[in-house]
């Protein structure tokens, strides 16, 4: 009977164990599809912006476009997947308008940001863009 009893607790113990390593372990995995539409610039190199900033990245996943405004200027251009890591992107062929605005330090620490982007994370509404380490340039909100 102490036998059996032990079994069982022991069983029970594992089973109880194993769900819980399962659901901690359990990873949400992102796509590029997901971030499919606009999101709001919210900080570059861990600097926030001001609120009334207008920056935003825009993404067409089918077409593997980017677009969006830096703040002042609108820009335009591509990305790059790739696909032995999903979350893994580069941009490229990005083009800005030339408009002189009197925030181009915004603009700057934006444009420099992209050119270093090599991956991305996604957790609820916050994307951020990280560089070939994983460290974070850029935070965004869905818009």
């Amino acid at each position: 009977m102490y036998v059996k009893n032990l079994l069982i607790k022991s069983v029970a113990i594992f089973v109880v164990t194993m769900t819980l390593c399962a659901c901690g372990g359990r990873r949400q995995t992102s796509s590029i599809a997901d971030l499919q539409g606009e999101w709001k610039v919210m900080e570059v190199k861990n600097q926030a912006l001001p609120s009334d900033s207008e920056a935003f990245l825009g993404f067409d996943a089918k077409e593997m476009q980017i677009y969006g405004n830096c703040g002042c200027n609108d820009l335009t251009g591509s990305y790059i997947i790739d696909e032995s890591q999903p979350s893994a992107f580069t941009f490229e062929n990005v083009g800005v308008t030339q408009k002189m605005c009197q925030d181009m330090e915004t603009e700057m620490a934006i444009l420099s940001a992209l050119a270093d982007v090599k991956g991305f994370a996604l957790e609820n509404s916050r994307l951020s863009l990280t560089d070939a380490e994983g460290n974070k340039l850029m935070t965004l909100e869905k818009k």
